[in-house]
């Protein structure tokens, strides 16, 4: 009986740790920016190329280390347009901070942006009526 019982535990955790989601490997923010524009979820990846390499060279950390970005929606402004929070971090990275405690880097900014790579215009100065509605 014990035996039986260990062996669906193992089974159990075993599919688990199969099914876990994997954090993908990206080398442009361009495509989390524009995810995280069409979908009301967060987008998480791992930045690999020039953006990860001067995170990390500005932080003073290993090679190996993992540069983790995440884009979450703050407030929707109109469809396609949406104010973002970007966040990068180093989970794996612990910096000194000011009080002499160790911490892991991160970094975050928040901004307002469209699909098509430009902000909302947030007055209404210049919009069609159609527009003026649509941002209400």
């Amino acid at each position: 009986m014990n035996k039986q019982i260990m062996m669906f535990s193992f089974l159990l955790l075993s599919s688990h740790a199969i099914a876990a989601p994997t954090i993908p490997e990206v080398s442009d923010m361009r495509n989390l920016l524009i995810k995280a524009i069409d979908t009301d979820q967060e987008v998480i990846a791992y930045l690999k190329g020039d953006l990860a390499e001067k995170i990390k060279l500005q932080t003073k950390a290993p090679a190996d280390t993992k540069v983790k970005a995440r884009v979450a929606t703050v407030q929707k402004i109109r469809t396609g347009c949406k104010r973002l929070l970007v966040e990068f971090s180093e989970p794996s990275h612990m910096m000194q901070t000011t009080k002499g405690t160790k911490e892991p880097f991160i970094m975050w900014y928040q901004l307002n942006l469209c699909r098509d790579g430009k902000p909302p215009q947030i007055s209404t100065i210049g919009l069609t009526e159609d527009e003026i509605r649509e941002t209400n």
